[in-house]
């Protein structure tokens, strides 16, 4: 072998060893868990509410503009303080909707506008959800919007909710293993899949004059819902 061959042959050893070193090694799989059950449990809280959320709403119709955006603004000028003698604290009411178009004749001629407003309270003290609904219409709103019941602080419902659907997915465990003969023996892992409520809504859509009256409402119960998911390992 001349020494070009010898070059030549000791490059291709080096380009072997340096391609080797630069492979990665193939990991095997995670071998698959034996001796596993995984349940879903589902849990649900009911508890009395302590607030609610009244939403009313404002409109006007008027030739300009400026005077249908003019109407609606000081009825909402006059809904907010005659609300504000209710629930006592500026805050909690908050314009949450504005609108103004025009309107159209069959032609597609500009005939007028519309202005409108919408306004949610937050109401602290479930007795006078009535009431502002009363001094809501009083002072010119022409839709209620809804009404809704929630709670303040729902950390206590929420986590009875979750006690609930441990337990419920304990249960579908223990079934399982006692069909299966078998003997759950840990918990290897818990997820939690996230929680809702249910306010029960009051939903409203009526003239003022329908929504006077005192009208008596039930706030009912507040329900959230809560959801697990946890892998229980058994032995034979």
């Amino acid at each position: 072998m001349n020494s070009t061959s010898k070059i030549l042959a000791l490059l291709a050893v080096g380009l072997l060893v340096l391609n080797t070193k630069a492979t990665p090694t193939m990991q095997q799989n995670q071998p698959e868990e034996k001796n596993i059950i995984i349940v879903s449990g589902d849990g649900q809280a009911k508890t009395d509410p302590d607030m609610a959320v009244v939403s009313v709403g404002i409109s006007k119709q008027s030739a300009t503009a400026k005077n249908a955006q003019e109407s609606v603004n000081k009825t909402a000028a006059a809904i907010r303080d005659a609300v504000l003698k209710v629930v006592g604290d500026r805050k909690l009411i908050q314009t949450s909707g504005l609108s103004l178009y025009p309107q159209s004749n069959q032609t597609g001629k500009t005939i007028g506008y519309q202005a409108s407003n919408m306004i949610t309270i937050t109401v602290n003290d479930i007795a006078k959800a009535g009431d502002v609904v009363d001094a809501a219409t009083d002072a010119g709103a022409t839709n209620l919007n809804g009404i809704s019941f929630g709670l303040k602080d729902p950390k206590k419902a929420r986590s009875a909710a979750l006690k609930d659907a441990v337990a419920d997915a304990k249960s579908k465990a223990d079934s399982l293993a006692e069909a299966l003969g078998v003997t759950i023996t840990e918990i290897v892992q818990v997820t939690e899949g996230g929680s809702n409520s249910n306010p029960y809504p009051m939903q409203f859509k009526a003239a003022a004059m329908e929504m006077r009256a005192g009208a008596p409402i039930e706030a009912g119960q507040v329900e959230l819902g809560a959801s697990v998911t946890i892998k229980y390992r058994f032995s034979r």
